[in-house]
């Protein structure tokens, strides 16, 4: 994807190395940055940390995976389409997008859409 124009601010927590890397990429844009945002404030990237923790926390064991892409597609498609967000309020990220797959089954449901498609092609 191919931003066509840079943010006005940049959110991160306090941590100092931030500060060269968004020198690095946004000297001349006129970005702020903005450091150490407090977790009840308005504008948080609460979301994406929590995002990044849970996929921390799947790798982990699974670091001896020769194809880590494969394993990380399937992982998105649960975290987007079977996993329920308490953030949320119990529906998936798919749902609140108004995408509706009627998943019951988790895995095994999406398994059987994508044969059905799959053969609908044929």
């Amino acid at each position: 994807m191919k931003i066509k124009e840079r943010p006005e601010h940049i959110y991160t927590d306090g941590l100092q190395a931030y500060r060269a890397g968004f020198k690095w990429t946004f000297y001349s844009s006129g970005a702020e940055l903005v450091q150490n945002v407090g977790i009840n404030s308005r504008v948080t990237n609460n979301m994406v940390e929590r995002l990044h923790g849970t996929l921390k926390d799947r790798l982990k064991v699974t670091r001896g995976l020769e194809n880590a892409e494969e394993m990380l597609k399937g992982w998105f498609v649960h975290y987007n389409f079977i996993r329920p967000h308490q953030s949320l309020d119990g529906k998936t990220p798919a749902e609140v997008a108004g995408i509706n797959l009627n998943i019951n089954d988790g895995w095994g449901d999406l398994i059987e859409l994508a044969t059905r498609y799959k053969t609908s092609l044929i």
